[in-house]
């Protein structure tokens, strides 16, 4: 599987377009949005510049895309009037792998502006970057912040092609992804491929980004080391369950569940403060770890299955393109009119929570 040219959100603007389907992530970075603004406020106070450089990295597509650089725009524009500076020219960076919906992105550019308090465009310069940002994306030393929101938790690559590049992948069988069930040759292969990645990640940015600049990434996580199921993982064993059922019933060959692994991984607090320590570069400023509750919290939604619904709409938002990719058209319809009965049964045995980790960091000199 090449991750970079499958992974994209779904696109357009469709009944199960990411951009009709992505209010929980624009809950997640709204929730993070104090961290995001006081990481602002300290660059503010660490630097007199006249123009700042800021990307979002995995920007995908709908007005979430937006939300994010255009408090922080208003956020600087009012930081520098109270300190009676004139504000200063913003170049901003959206990045994703090429296979993002640039289109949708571009054409709703005018939504930015509309976010925005301050009206004059030409105090923006707005530029899509397109590339993994597992590598390089910006000039030595040219950029003051970088953010990223539900984004971090994807690999660069299938876990397994590191330990086995030339041959058949080690078999995952009967899931997707990780689970509590995982033998330990799966969890150690993708904790290892979390670490590659986001080490990596650390080092390319600290090459990027001047002394001094900030940093807020929010992932999803998971509550301990040993903990595997909560949050996202929650959600992908049971796309993976349900998989397991078509297999059952004759509809996909079982080995086409066993050859997939879905290069997403959710990092305890523990695994990602290590990876920054270790690598070096960043001092952590500051890290939270917050839930949201995707429970039907009402009779009436759990009747009627509307919870179970809007959540399947955005995991077939976030999940298609890369699914179908291996999978096939047919099985993701089939998939996917399943789900909701399969998620309402799950939520009614237990809450559901969505496990995320926000943390803030600023480049060493």
């Amino acid at each position: 599987m090449d991750v970079p040219a499958v992974l994209f959100m779904t696109v357009g603007e469709g009944e199960t377009s990411y951009a009709r389907n992505s209010s929980v992530q624009k809950s997640v970075v709204e929730d993070a949005w104090s961290i995001t603004e006081k990481a602002v406020l300290e660059l503010v106070s660490a630097v007199n510049n006249d123009r700042l450089s800021i990307a979002d990295l995995g920007c995908s597509s709908g007005q979430n895309t937006f939300v994010v650089l255009a408090k922080i725009v208003d956020t600087v524009d009012e930081q520098y009037r109270r300190l009676d500076r004139p504000p200063p020219e913003f170049q901003l960076f959206l990045n994703d792998l090429p296979g993002n919906d640039w289109n949708y992105t571009l054409r709703s550019l005018d939504t930015f502006y509309k976010l925005c308090n301050h009206k004059d465009a030409g105090h923006c310069s707005v530029a899509g970057v397109a590339g993994s940002f597992y590598g390089r994306l910006f000039p030595t030393r040219s950029m003051n912040f970088f953010h990223s929101a539900s984004s971090l938790h994807w690999l660069s690559q299938d876990p397994f092609k590191a330990i086995n590049p030339n041959k058949k992948p080690l078999l995952n069988q009967g899931s997707i992804n990780i689970s509590k069930e995982s033998p330990p040759h799966v969890l150690d292969a993708y904790a290892r491929q979390f670490k590659h990645d986001f080490s990596n990640f650390l080092r390319l940015r600290s090459i990027e980004m001047v002394a001094g600049g900030r940093m807020v990434l929010t992932f999803p996580s998971r509550m301990g080391l040993d903990n595997f199921n909560s949050g996202a993982i929650r959600l992908w064993n049971l796309v993976s369950s349900v998989l397991m059922e078509m297999v059952q019933e004759g509809l996909v060959e079982e080995d086409k569940v066993d050859s997939f692994n879905l290069p997403c991984y959710s990092p305890s607090p523990e695994e990602v403060e290590h990876e920054i320590v270790r690598e070096g570069s960043f001092s952590l400023e500051f890290l939270k770890v917050f839930e949201l509750d995707l429970n039907a919290d009402n009779a009436e939604a759990s009747s009627n299955s509307s919870e179970a619904q809007g959540i399947s709409k955005a995991v077939q938002a976030i999940l298609e393109p890369i699914l179908e990719s291996h999978f096939g058209r047919s099985t993701i319809e089939s998939l996917f009119s399943r789900f909701p009965k399969a998620f309402d049964e799950d939520t009614r045995r237990s809450q559901f929570n969505l496990i995320n980790i926000t943390i803030s960091l600023a480049r060493k000199s």
